[in-house]
């Protein structure tokens, strides 16, 4: 937790992530601050910890990446595909140009890489975007207004040339709700909310249309899971950051 001292003086956004070293088994969590002065135009730090399973430990990794901001719109989570961990991200250019990623951190050597985001049109550059599991890729999504909005998915995971476009119009209700993806199903159906509560399937396809019922409010993620029996022996010190 940040002090509430130090909270008063500077900006900052905490984003977590959790994944799995599929060399070693191990599973981890990853725990990025991004922080700036609140008096200070300078561009953010970033404070990156991992905690390993296998060892019961956190510790402080070195990045390499130049002055970060990690987006948190709608989803603090970091998304875990192929061994590693995903998240939306910016920095500025020296003619102060906003630049945007997605950061990827590897889980078995913990090292971090970017991924080319795909080529917006003029009017989408600077949308608020999230990032969630397409299968063994990425999908990428954009909310462009009332009516619809923007899901890009990474045909190759890793080639950012094959980022693919797909638009997806609202179902026109009383009120005119914003679709707001939520990730994929492993059959590659979107999970779209509708409004505060109301959640539906849509196949990309034959968008065919399913309803999904009530399922949450505002803090609703959407990820896959594989079942697996873990044997954590060790005292966890986790809970206490």
């Amino acid at each position: 937790m940040v002090p509430l001292a130090i909270r008063r003086k500077i900006r900052y956004s905490v984003s977590v992530g959790f994944g799995i070293d599929s060399k070693t088994s191990d599973y981890k969590v990853a725990r990025i601050l991004s922080f700036r002065d609140r008096k200070s135009a300078s561009s953010p730090k970033l404070e990156v910890e991992v905690y390993s399973l296998a060892t019961a430990e956190w510790k402080t990794l070195t990045t390499a990446l130049s002055p970060t901001s990690i987006e948190c719109y709608g989803n603090p989570h970091a998304s875990s595909v192929n061994g590693a961990l995903h998240w939306v991200a910016s920095r500025r250019t020296k003619d102060n140009m906003l630049i945007k990623f997605v950061m990827v951190l590897d889980l078995e050597d913990e090292v971090f890489s970017e991924i080319a985001m795909p080529k917006f049109a003029e009017n989408e550059r600077n949308l608020p975007s999230t990032i969630s599991a397409y299968g063994n890729s990425l999908a990428l999504y954009q909310e462009v207004s009332m009516n619809y909005l923007n899901i890009w998915l990474m045909k190759e995971y890793g080639n950012a040339s094959s980022w693919t476009k797909i638009v997806i119009l609202a179902d026109q209700g009383p009120r005119y709700y914003r679709p707001s993806a939520k990730g994929f199903r492993k059959s590659g159906e979107v999970i779209l909310k509708m409004n505060d509560t109301k959640f539906i399937s849509r196949d990309l396809e034959t968008q065919e249309i399913k309803d999904i019922g009530n399922a949450g409010y505002y803090h609703t993620y959407v990820d896959y899971y594989v079942e697996s029996l873990v044997l954590n022996d060790k005292k966890s010190q986790l809970c206490s950051y």
